[in-house]
């Protein structure tokens, strides 16, 4: 309503010009009210909620939909519209998805201003240009086909591939990056776990020898004991045997 009486107040200005403007009035005029028209809260609610249905139906043709609720889905949607330039803070963006869709809208066109509004078409159909080719490309990714794959890459016309694939080096590098400081962090460790590892299982091998020597010097302990004991026991019965023969020949003598 306020810019349509700016455009009729503008109108009304030139009007009383008069000669100053080689524009017809009534052409001004025509002109100021069909762009307040356009920029109405009801002409920005009706593209707003057509680029919603757009949004939704992309994402739930495609395998997004598998993974991502109706929050998540409608909370993308009003992320793009804060990059395009409506005025949303970040708890906004939070607690615009949990509203009435009729509220949300009312809410998020009262933020606009006229310069967002100017070129709100234009934002609204880049944005879902964006989501249809995220969503085709998602779908393609999940197929797990090579062939799909390269197929989309040589196909795509709206460097979506392009960026995705730079994200995807990047991702990757990042990886690689984290194992390696990783693999740094245990290289240093282990190597002193495995020092000690060593000498300890030095230190046991040759424990072990020498367990080995020990054992059989007591094996040939107790082999040269048992002989002497042998030779101690037939030493002492044959004295014996000499003692009680001696004896017997005494008794018989008398």
């Amino acid at each position: 309503r306020q810019i349509c009486s700016d455009a009729v107040s503008e109108c009304s200005g030139e009007a009383m010009e008069g000669s100053a403007s080689p524009v017809s009035p009534v052409s001004a005029a025509v002109t100021a009210l069909e762009r307040a028209a356009r920029l109405s809260d009801e002409a920005i609610a009706a593209q707003l909620q057509q680029f919603l249905d757009r949004w939704h139906f992309q994402v739930m043709t495609s395998s997004m939909g598998q993974s991502w609720n109706r929050l998540e889905v409608v909370r993308s949607a009003v992320q793009m519209l804060a990059y395009g330039g409506v005025p949303l803070t970040e708890a906004e963006i939070i607690k615009l998805p949990r509203m009435e869709e009729e509220y949300m809208i009312d809410y998020i066109v009262d933020k606009m201003d006229e310069s967002v509004r100017e070129r709100f078409d234009e934002i609204t159909e880049d944005y879902a240009e964006l989501i249809a080719a995220t969503c085709k490309i998602r779908s393609v990714l999940d197929l797990r086909s090579e062939q799909e794959i390269m197929d989309l890459i040589e196909t795509d016309s709206s460097e979506m591939c392009q960026q995705v694939l730079k994200q995807a080096v990047l991702t990757a590098g990042g990886k690689v990056a984290h194992l390696h400081r990783c693999q740094n962090t245990w290289v240093n460790n282990m190597e002193t776990r495995l020092d000690r590892l060593t000498r300890a299982a030095e230190i046991a091998e040759a424990a072990q020898k020498q367990f080995l020597i020990v054992e059989a010097q007591l094996g040939n302990l107790g082999g040269n004991q048992t002989s002497k004991v042998k030779k101690v026991l037939t030493h002492f019965a044959f004295a014996t045997q000499q003692s009680q023969r001696q004896m017997t020949f005494a008794a018989w003598r008398g």
